[in-house]
């Protein structure tokens, strides 16, 4: 059986047939120089029959012989070849800019991690000691240095007085409650502590750490039965906006994750510093979690949210199609990427801007509300 193409050696030249009608026809071709360039000089050649093509194609090697074909062939593939080599140059050129940031942002926390005053406190000391006062147990010994510091919950050794005395400092939401209601807050915030274990990824890390950020869960859920996020086992805390990398490599300021919450340390001082800004990246991520917990979870969750959830959402879409494309003062750009942002930046206003949510969107106050067992108004 005849090929589609065959060729005739001629020569320094070579004869290409291109097989289009019948083995006994004539065929246009072209005399075709070594090097595979078309000389445009057309003629007929009839071939007898199809021993002597079989022959003919014994003989030429094709290894020997550039088509038309094959020369288009080779074009095309010249061209996605220099486009994967020029986007690959692009991908690495993004890269080495990527790390040389990344290296300037880590040679930064390096030199001051955390930018604290001074009357901040390492964990595991006191204000006139650099000694272990016991506060919390020496850290298990490993045979590899990790590059952060490990604090399990139930080893921390605070005194009530000592949690106090930060949470009326740096936490305003503890300083206005009633005496019976720090009492409770207090009991609460002792028992979500002891349940978590704190990953602070730095050489050092202040006793203020657990405290506020555990003391931000217990607000959250201050109005709600079950409060111990068990789904989170722990909270890791970065200097500053930490790498994340799915769905894509970004810096972040916290996220939620598997079991594990995380958050940048210099955001969240910054969101504590002005309690009705409305910004408040402790609350957002918490948010998440809660929602997570107690309505994607399977199990422990609380049975009065999951059952007003619904309310809040029902009132909460109905802004969300509203405003999505319009600009407005009360929500930023980026609560309007998914439900579950609006949900978290709803958290923050309701708490730190009550009056203007109220004001703005009073079913979805109202709801919020409800769902949450708190009235800040």
């Amino acid at each position: 059986m005849l090929r589609d193409t065959i060729w005739y050696n001629n020569g320094n030249n070579f004869l290409l047939i291109d097989d289009q009608i019948k083995i006994d026809s004539n065929y246009k071709a072209y005399n075709i120089d070594l090097n595979g360039e078309l000389k445009g000089i057309p003629y007929s050649y009839n071939l007898k029959n199809s021993k002597q093509g079989d022959s003919i194609l014994k003989i030429i090697s094709k290894n020997s012989i550039i088509t038309e074909t094959e020369l288009l062939y080779r074009k095309e593939k010249d061209y996605y070849d220099n486009l994967s080599t020029n986007i690959e140059m692009f991908i690495a050129l993004l890269a080495i800019v990527f790390i040389f940031y990344a290296s300037k942002r880590a040679k930064k926390y390096k030199e001051n991690p955390f930018v604290e005053t001074e009357d901040w406190v390492e964990i595991g000391t006191s204000q006139n000691t650099i000694e272990n006062d016991g506060w919390v147990s020496k850290p298990i010994q490993k045979k590899y240095k990790p590059n952060y510091l490990t604090y399990y919950g139930n080893s921390l050794k605070f005194t009530e007085e000592q949690i106090t005395t930060v949470l009326q400092k740096r936490f305003p939401y503890f300083s206005n409650l009633s005496f019976s209601e720090k009492t409770r807050f207090l009991a609460r915030h002792k028992k979500f502590m002891k349940s978590k274990i704190f990953k602070i990824h730095d050489k050092s890390g202040y006793k203020e750490m657990p405290i506020l950020l555990s003391a931000t869960a217990i607000q959250f859920s201050f109005g709600l039965e079950e409060y111990l996020l068990p789904h989170y086992q722990f909270i890791h805390i970065f200097p500053d906006a930490f790498l994340g990398i799915v769905p894509t490599l970004r810096f972040l300021e916290g996220n939620v994750s598997g079991n594990t919450i995380n958050i940048s340390w210099n955001h969240y001082l910054q969101g504590n510093q002005d309690p009705k800004n409305g910004q408040n990246v402790g609350l957002h991520e918490i948010a998440h979690a809660y929602h997570f917990q107690n309505i994607l979870a399977s199990s422990d969750n609380d049975k009065n949210f999951a059952n007003d959830f619904p309310k809040y959402f029902y009132s909460s879409n109905k802004i969300f199609e509203l405003e999505k494309n319009n600009h407005n003062s009360l929500y930023s750009t980026y609560a309007f990427k998914n439900a579950e942002e609006f949900w978290a930046e709803s958290v923050e206003i309701f708490f730190e801007k009550p009056s203007d949510l109220k004001e703005k969107y009073p079913t979805l106050y109202n709801n919020m509300c409800i769902l949450l067992n708190q009235y800040p108004i």
